[in-house]
Order: structure tokens, then C-alpha cells, then sequence
């Protein structure tokens, strides 16, 4: 009896976490980059000069290792495709990048960030996790289509 309980529990675990990491990547799945801009109310490229960890109120996502966790960066923004950002230095809060699709924005990369606007006076721009890039991770050809379908 004893093992039929354990053998229940364990898969129903072993269920809730196939299907959690399934509704995470579903965030991300094949969206096109068009679909990206149109979603994000900012696109912009930066450069990443600090970064703080942060408490996230998303139970799910709280990770214990050193490049986890929530964040609020700062950023250098130097190029701007969508939205009107207040300044050329923004405060951008990312989930935890280990567990729900948040970005590590390690010190002084480089990336090309989509987010949505904040509520909160913290930060002004929430990052849209996988749909944000590291420029090494992107080339001439999706710079050149992103230039295509943002607005400016």
C-alpha cells in the first residue's frame, strides 16, 4: 500500500513538472519576430553596466545559485526600435533566467531587449524573458529584419 501511495505521488510530481516547464516555454514558442515587436512595448539595444538581485513576488521562480534569480538591471540604451524609454539609462527587472524564462544580463554585455512596461516605480521596463537576446546571439540578418518591422 505504502508503495502504491509513493508511486502515485511521484508521478503526479513527476506530471506537474513536465507540464509546468511545458507552460513556461509556451511563453516563447515559435512566435516571429514581427509577432515579438508587435507584443513588446519597448525593443531597444543595450548595454548591461549593473545588475542587483532582487526578491521576486513568483514563488516559482525563486532559485538559490549565483546566476539566478530575479534582477533589476541597469542598462545603457543606445539604440531604440519600439517605445519612448525616459532615459538613456534604464532599470530593467528580469525573472529568475534558471527557472521561468528570465534573462542573466551578466555586466557589460550586450543585448537586444524586448519588455513591457512597469507598474512599479522600482523599474521602468519588465523584461519579456527568451524573446530577449544577447548580441552574441544574434547576426546581420535579424538586426536587419528588425529594422524592418519596428515601427520607426
Amino acid at each position: 500500500m505504502n508503495r502504491f501511495v509513493n508511486a502515485i505521488i511521484l508521478t503526479f510530481g513527476l506530471f506537474t513538472l513536465v507540464v509546468s516547464q511545458k507552460t513556461l516555454a509556451g511563453k516563447c514558442g515559435a512566435v516571429d519576430l514581427q509577432q515579438q515587436v508587435e507584443r513588446a512595448d519597448f525593443v531597444f539595444k543595450a548595454n548591461v553596466i549593473a545588475k542587483v538581485g532582487v526578491i521576486s513576488e513568483n514563488e516559482v521562480c525563486r532559485v538559490k545559485r549565483a546566476q539566478c534569480g530575479a534582477k533589476i538591471a541597469t542598462l545603457n540604451v543606445s539604440k531604440v526600435w519600439k517605445g519612448e524609454l525616459s532615459a538613456n539609462q534604464v532599470a530593467v527587472f528580469s525573472e529568475d533566467a534558471c527557472n521561468c524564462l528570465g534573462s542573466y544580463f551578466p555586466e557589460n554585455t550586450v543585448h537586444i531587449v524586448f519588455g513591457k512596461t512597469s507598474e512599479s516605480n522600482l523599474y521602468e521596463v519588465v523584461d519579456m524573458g527568451c524573446w530577449t537576446r544577447s548580441i552574441e546571439e544574434v547576426d546581420e540578418s535579424f538586426i536587419a529584419e528588425l529594422e524592418r518591422v519596428a515601427p520607426r
